[in-house]
């Protein structure tokens, strides 16, 4: 399957005094991996609109499915939030979404299409010094 495409907008609160939200589009990972087409970055330094079952998001991250996004927050960070599922601009293609922390599997996602709506995931990380967050194809190919 050509062309399936999947899309994040994430955020992690810092724990400890002031908690303040950083956005992954303000980032970059610390490594990655995409089976094919390029990360995109899109929020104030970059701003797009892309959509995920009609619901619009103005910043985030964009990748295809296979894709290892590694982030090594340090243990500073007391939760991964994110909006996520399958962009609406592509309509073909599955994808499954999962988040690692220091290797263990933190959060597993069912299997999305582009109907499927955008789902909002609150994963705890306190103490996490390497997050991995993971989309894979939903079994019907690369895309």
């Amino acid at each position: 399957m050509n062309g399936a495409t999947s899309r994040m907008s994430n955020r992690v609160t810092v724990t400890g005094g002031t908690a303040r939200d950083i956005f992954l589009d303000e980032v970059a990972p610390d490594e990655y991996d995409q089976g094919w087409g390029v990360l995109l970055r899109y929020g104030p330094a970059h701003p797009a609109i892309r959509a995920i079952a009609g619901k619009e998001f103005t910043r985030g991250i964009f990748t295809h499915s296979r894709s290892h996004l590694n982030y090594h927050p340090g243990g500073q960070y007391e939760k991964f939030t994110a909006w996520i599922g399958r962009t609406t601009a592509e309509p073909n293609g599955r994808v499954q979404f999962r988040v690692y922390g220091d290797g263990r599997l933190l959060f597993l996602g069912e299997i999305m299409d582009g109907k499927s709506p955008a789902r909002f995931i609150d994963v705890p990380i306190p103490g996490v010094s390497d997050l991995n967050l993971v989309v894979l194809d939903g079994g019907d190919g690369d895309g």
